[in-house]
């Protein structure tokens, strides 16, 4: 899919304008900008002060090198069509180095099964090495059970055990700390 749209950016580039200096320079300074407002974005929604200040002050220093760009180019259409194509990249390369450099997170899942499933529910996380708390309600036919993944890998594990015995689940991340 992804050669697919280069070359179609590369066929209707070619078509409609050579392929300039100032036009290479708008590609990637533009790839590189979205990467920057996908992070910048990202960050500032976790709510990380220091993290979302250097991704501010850095987007804004290649925005304004995308801006002298711009300017260069007069083929509206071309600099839409590089816009949209590096949007759509670098939205996915922001997101997939922020999945690579995310630190884990502890998530709680806290779930109820009924009575009857208990004891199958605890062996299933046990045999699958899953980290959790059961513990004794006024509710007779459900018990609660609080389970801990600090993983992707575990979260799976976790939601194949949820589905296989028909769970119902709350999801919660832990990662503030005092």
């Amino acid at each position: 899919m992804a050669l697919f749209y280069f070359a179609l950016l590369y066929n209707i580039m070619m078509k409609e304008a050579k392929m300039t200096p100032e036009i290479i320079l708008f590609i990637i300074l533009q790839i590189v900008n979205v990467i920057l407002s996908t992070i910048k974005s990202i960050v500032l929604s976790k709510g990380y002060k220091w993290g979302t200040i250097i991704s501010n002050t850095i987007y804004f220093g290649v925005y304004t090198a995308v801006l002298k760009q711009l300017a260069l180019i007069d083929n509206m259409f071309l600099l839409v069509l590089i816009t949209m194509i590096a949007n759509f990249f670098g939205t996915w390369i922001g997101f997939e180095i922020l999945d690579r450099i995310r630190k884990a997170d502890l998530w709680i899942v806290k779930t109820v099964v009924g009575v009857d499933q208990i004891k199958d529910y605890k062996a299933a996380l046990n045999d699958a090495g899953i980290k959790y708390i059961s513990y004794q309600t006024t509710w007779d036919e459900r018990t609660a059970v609080d389970i801990f993944s600090e993983s992707r890998d575990e979260s799976k594990i976790i939601k194949a055990i949820l589905e296989q015995f028909n769970a119902k689940y709350s999801v919660y991340v832990s990662s503030k700390k005092l």
